[in-house]
């Protein structure tokens, strides 16, 4: 099969995979109401000039949050982009269809080292109509996790080459970063497994030289990957602090509490975990049986070690892994254990290529892989149109969506993107955009004549406020204040008053004398630093790749006979 036939019926899978959403229309998953209204808001920030967005304008009420500043940007941008060349109703189903095209895509390019095209083929079209894909992209609508998961192939196939290249490896470490916080954690951490299975490996061979040029390159190539996610990344870490970040992981969010069939007394909650303990334990269930073919048929050493990965998978999603989710750096903020089946679709996925790929008999072996992928095909997906697909409401209707951005209708507050110490309870959701109190904590006054003048510019980053003499000391702004946001009045900087329990911001008034007040928002040393550093790390890339041999890391060290 030739490699552009291949990428074809990858594509066509793909669109297979969407058809329910094509016929039936959108699915208004978990996260729906999330997602689609930021991408909205994005691509209106692209209109007014603003290509790496900060802040949401329209979370918490309207008073902002710096949402864009700590979620990572790959998906948002998609979606935006997508936004701007389709009609908004089209765009939830074109997105699934180009990140599973992308699962699909990467994974070809991952497994076709290993086995025939026609395998790699078959198996593509498995990964990317995997129950636990389908279930993330109908039921969740987690669009970030779903683009993630087409890099973790590309992670796969950089950490099994025979020689590891930084540059290479940096790339979907990279990639993993800027799409989604938690699968880019997952993607480390098995990347160090990986990496540590193979040193073991290679000192029980007593080839010295070999384990460090992988120890050299694997570390160098994850500071690398680092490196060029450094623009969303540095600025991340470091304002972390300034966020409730630990509302992620309360009760109920920890992964402690969501191993797979975890009881619940919550009938919704208990039908999520159900349906996706199900979708897992399929995943799970068929990465051990083709492990086990594979391993039985190939003794291939990549099979042994994806048999094994798979073992410590399985057990990572049960509750005798508790101790491991809360004592490992950043386990706990990936809120629900199942999220590893996140990479472990990609191992069972090459499972079932290397147990196929290991018959002897070329024609059997490929009548075998085609009738096994139509099975999986035409089990995965009708099941997901009618168990996972999810009814939409008045309230998540795309139209509403479009009718609230164009009244300037706020949005719900993401209580792990709000500022400290701002308390979202105490924050009314009809402020008006400003008024005049007495004192800084006053509530708002609604309908009252203040007889002040804004000037904003377009992209809403700097706002004027023209406030005449004879006017109450205190000015409210409905904007809740954030590390890059200053304050002028008449030209002078200032601090806000003291901070309000909503952390809308409170502005101190000169006495019976006009004064303009000057809202502005300047991006910080940390995020001009991780901008340097982010393009330093693309030079670099580029200046490697260049130096690359194209003799170098054709083949993958452990697909070897053990």
């Amino acid at each position: 099969m030739k490699n552009w036939i291949a990428r074809l019926v990858i594509l066509l899978a793909a669109t297979v995979a969407v058809l329910p959403l094509l016929i039936h229309g959108y699915s208004c998953g978990h996260d729906f109401i999330f997602h689609i209204p930021n991408w909205m808001e994005i691509r209106n920030q692209w209109r007014s000039g603003v290509l790496l967005p900060r802040w949401s304008f329209r979370a918490a009420w309207n008073a902002g949050e710096p949402r864009y500043l700590f979620y990572p940007p790959l998906s948002w941008m998609l979606g935006a982009l997508l936004g701007t060349v389709l009609p908004w109703t089209a765009v939830p189903i074109a997105f699934i269809w180009t990140a599973l095209a992308l699962n699909g895509l990467c994974f070809f390019a991952f497994a076709r080292r290993c086995v025939t095209p026609f395998i790699a083929t078959a198996a593509a079209c498995v990964y990317l109509a995997n129950p636990y894909m389908l279930f993330t992209a109908y039921e969740r609508a987690a669009y970030a996790e779903l683009l993630a998961a087409a890099w973790m192939p590309l992670l796969l196939h950089e950490a099994f080459r025979d020689r590891i290249i930084a540059w290479r490896l940096a790339i979907p470490i990279a990639l993993l970063w800027i799409t989604n916080a938690p699968a880019a954690v997952i993607g480390c951490y098995s990347l160090t497994v990986i990496g540590l299975v193979r040193l073991a490996r290679l000192f029980l061979k007593r080839d010295k030289q070999h384990a460090i040029s992988v120890a050299l390159h694997g570390v160098g190539g994850t500071i690398l990957g680092l490196a060029l996610a450094s623009f969303y990344l540095l600025p991340a870490i470091i304002e972390r602090k300034l966020i409730e970040t630990n509302m992620a992981i309360i009760v109920n969010m920890r992964p402690w509490d969501n191993f797979l069939f975890t009881p619940s007394a919550n009938p919704a909650r208990y039908a999520v975990v159900h349906a996706v303990s199900l979708a897992s334990t399929f995943v799970l269930i068929a990465a051990i049986l083709f492990g086990a073919l594979a391993v039985y048929k190939s003794r291939r050493v990549l099979s042994i070690v994806l048999a094994g990965f798979t073992l410590l998978i399985a057990f990572l999603v049960t509750p005798a892994s508790a101790l491991i989710w809360k004592h490992t750096p950043q386990l706990a903020y990936l809120q629900f254990p199942w999220r590893v089946i996140s990479i472990e679709g990609a191992v069972a996925a090459m499972l079932f290529a290397l147990a196929f790929g290991s018959w002897r008999d070329s024609k059997t072996s490929h009548i075998a892989t085609a009738v096994a992928t139509l099975a999986l095909l035409l089990f995965c997906i009708p099941y997901a149109s009618t168990h996972y697909r999810q009814f939409c409401g008045a309230r998540e209707q795309i139209a509403t969506f479009i009718n609230n951005i164009a009244t300037q209708q706020g949005d719900w507050p993401a209580d792990e993107y709000t500022p400290e110490p701002a308390d979202n309870d105490a924050l009314a959701v009809d402020n008006p955009p400003f008024w005049l109190a007495d004192t800084p904590g006053a509530t708002a006054v609604h309908n009252a004549n203040t007889g002040i003048i804004t000037v904003a510019t377009q992209n809403r980053y700097r706002t004027l406020y023209m406030v005449p003499a004879s006017h109450a000391p205190f000015l409210i702004l409905r904007h809740r204040w954030f590390r890059g946001w200053h304050l002028r009045v008449n030209g002078i900087e200032v601090s806000p008053a003291d901070s309000r329990d909503d952390g809308l911001t409170a502005v101190a008034l000169p006495r019976s004398t006009t004064a303009e007040v000057e809202l502005y928002y300047r991006w910080t040393i940390d995020q001009w630093a991780g901008l340097a550093l982010s393009l330093l790390a693309l030079l670099a890339v580029i200046y490697l790749s260049k130096r690359t041999k194209s003799h170098i890391g054709s083949h993958h060290h452990l697909t070897k006979s053990a």
